[in-house]
């Protein structure tokens, strides 16, 4: 079998593999090969996707007895390895060289292993990180565009910039957008000339939190599409109703029944307010800027007898106009002699 021992020489780190003859009528620790490999870590830092870069590992057999490797391989297609040789003798070196190709691949970072896999009825392997950051093709400003708080109908406009990275020229090819945005190239740039485009929020974008994507397409292989988030709060009327619920007792043809209150913007006024229960009149009033009230009172000629139902307002704020409801609950009572 093999076993696995940690040992620190000087400021190295090595993995030392050994393996110990388990054939019968052989004593324990006759053949022992180790297997020293270093580095444990190969940290490449940051890198071009375009680099070809490349370090080596080094396996040394310190011990007294072969050691085969069955493969070595590793988990990443973005890492590369290359080895003349799956066999070392002892007090052999053996070179393998690891490199990265990221060309096409999509992510920053690299974090990959190389796994050693030996020669040996317990198919034991060693591992060695491999670790990268890739440097940006091209950088989009800003990474999020965020319209913040936006009036319902009114829509909002911005922009945005895409500028290649220092190892490469990145090419715009197109733009588009998902539902209620617009966007256009007002600048494709050239050469290191960062890209620029308009984003337009549309003004029929629905109430509420809004998020959408501007996709921007470029030539670049490892992203050829960038999803640029785009967020808004799209606002309408901003307003209170006090109550949300009329309720009165005991009214009679021709008295006022309860009071609605509307308070929101100086411009704030109501156009319309009815209910749905027959008998139920509505008077609208704005007695100063930004106070709306909503008189309801019982008709003439209103049945008697217990009623609910709603009242619906209609609001007008500058161009803007909504609608809300409010509950009615009360008891009519006979007209008087």
């Amino acid at each position: 079998m093999i076993m696995f021992v940690l040992t620190r020489q000087l400021s190295a780190l090595m993995l030392t593999v050994w393996l110990t003859a388990a054939s019968s009528g052989q004593q324990e620790g006759s053949m022992q090969p180790s297997l020293e490999i270093e580095p444990r870590e190969i940290d490449f830092g940051e890198v071009s996707s375009a680099e070809r870069t490349a370090k080596t590992l080094t396996l040394r057999n310190a011990g007294n007895t072969t050691v085969r490797l069955r493969r070595v391989y590793a988990t990443c297609s973005c890492t590369r390895v290359e080895t003349a040789d799956l066999t070392i003798t002892p007090g052999q070196t053996l070179s393998i060289r690891v490199g990265l190709d990221l060309e096409t691949y999509p992510n920053d970072e690299v974090s990959s292993k190389i796994i050693l896999e030996f020669e040996d009825s317990t198919a034991t392997i060693a591992e060695v990180s491999v670790r990268a950051t890739i440097r940006p093709e091209y950088v989009v400003t800003p990474p999020i565009l965020d319209f913040g708080e936006v009036r319902y109908g009114k829509g909002a406009q911005g922009e945005i910039t895409l500028e290649s990275g220092a190892d490469r020229s990145v090419t715009v090819t197109g733009i588009d957008a998902t539902e209620f945005l617009d966007a256009s190239l007002s600048d494709v740039g050239h050469g290191t000339a960062p890209m620029r485009a308009v984003v337009n929020l549309r003004p029929d974008a629905p109430r509420g939190r809004f998020t959408g994507e501007v996709s921007i397409h470029t030539d670049s292989a490892r992203k050829p599409v960038y999803a640029l988030r785009i967020q808004a709060q799209i606002r309408g009327i901003q307003y209170t109703v006090s109550p949300q619920v009329v309720t009165f007792r005991d009214a009679r043809p021709g008295e006022e029944a309860g009071v609605l209150e509307i308070k929101g913007g100086d411009v704030l006024t109501v156009t319309a307010a009815q209910s749905n229960v027959t008998g139920l009149i509505c008077r609208a009033d704005v007695p100063k800027p930004g106070v709306c009230r909503v008189f309801v009172s019982v008709a003439e000629n209103a049945k008697a007898g217990c009623t609910r139902g709603t009242i619906t307002v209609h609001l007008v704020e500058d161009e803007l106009t909504e609608t809300t409801e409010v509950g009615v609950f009360g008891r009519i009572l006979p007209k008087s002699e």
